[in-house]
């Protein structure tokens, strides 16, 4: 099923959030917090499925997507290695806001076991208010990334299409999955 979540329901400090303004890599897993750029945009994250596993009582559903922990993640329902499946984010007072960028943890951030054990995104594409912005290679690689747009963008709705991915594969003998995941992902 289909599933929302608001930022505002996030415990953010007034002046911060986990966005951020570099155009490269981070150095490390951690959250990365700095001042926001708009502070007035309040972003509702919605996806086009999400697993429920049938083993336990956890879900992998898109509130995990943006809460700052990358010991959780979402992962797919319908097409669990992420073909075909999307994660949109829409302003909730439906006026455009400015956007500098996506920034995404695209594995599962919770240990090296859990990232490479998984399907890690490689390839997405970008669209924000239904205009096409490409097609972005995201590096196999344990940190946000940061994929900036044009100067001057702004939109009420970005879609991030997910297209291809990283393999998954026994990391020091423990069971690997083919399953999407991606931990945090949010607009700067």
């Amino acid at each position: 099923g289909t599933q929302t979540v608001t930022t505002a329901e996030k415990a953010v400090d007034e002046n911060k959030t986990e966005n951020t303004t570099y155009n490269s890599v981070t150095d490390t897993k951690e959250e990365v917090e700095v001042t926001k750029l708009d502070t007035e945009a309040n972003w509702i994250i919605t996806c086009s499925s999400y697993h429920i596993p049938t083993i336990t009582k956890s879900s992998y559903d898109i509130s995990q997507i943006s809460d700052g922990n990358l010991a959780t993640c979402w992962i797919p329902g319908d097409n669990r290695n992420g073909v075909g499946e999307s994660v949109t984010l829409s302003t909730s007072d439906g006026l455009a806001h400015k956007i500098n960028g996506i920034c995404i943890f695209a594995g599962f951030g919770k240990s090296d076991q859990q990232y490479y054990c998984n399907l890690r995104a490689k390839t997405i594409r970008i669209l924000i208010d239904g205009e096409d912005y490409g097609i972005f290679d995201l590096e196999d690689v344990q940190k946000y990334q940061f994929l900036d747009m044009p100067s001057g963008t702004y939109g009420a709705m970005v879609q991030i299409k997910f297209l291809t991915w990283y393999d998954s594969y026994s990391f020091e003998g423990n069971k690997y999955y083919d399953d999407l995941c991606i931990s945090e992902l949010s607009i700067y």
